[in-house]
């Protein structure tokens, strides 16, 4: 018996293995697995989804983190629910993220799209005059 940590064989990334479950898209994927087993830093969640699903996809990360952003960052800041999908917070009237996300409205098996319950956010431009 050996104390080797497992390594997922399609990103040499150490730690458990997930996989994409039936219909399900790139963003709902990544937004699970980094809510079930955390953010490490870099787009592992994201790269496993495009291994498993859709291996010719290869610029598909590579749009989706421009600057090299990690998973948390992919479902945190550069994509967000839609807002039919956030919920009314009771106290200030906000709409914010539901305590659970929504099941994936589903994509095709080999699409590297998101579902319907996501949109990208616009970067911020700092710094520009106009």
């Amino acid at each position: 018996m050996t104390d080797e940590v497992p390594t997922d064989i399609h990103t040499e990334t150490p730690g458990p293995l997930l996989d994409p479950q039936e219909g399900e898209c790139v963003l709902c994927f990544t937004a699970r697995a980094v809510d079930e087993l955390g953010c490490d830093g870099t787009a592992r969640w994201a790269e496993r989804f495009v291994a498993v699903r859709v291996p010719p996809a290869t610029g598909t990360v590579r749009r989706m983190t421009p600057t090299g952003e990690c998973d948390c960052a992919i479902v945190g800041q550069r994509h967000a629910l839609v807002r039919d999908q956030l919920v009314r917070d009771v106290h200030s009237d906000e709409l914010v993220q539901p305590d659970r996300r929504p099941t994936c409205a589903g994509v095709r098996r080999t699409s590297a799209r998101p579902c319907r319950h996501w949109e990208r956010v616009p970067r911020r431009v700092t710094g520009v005059a106009r």
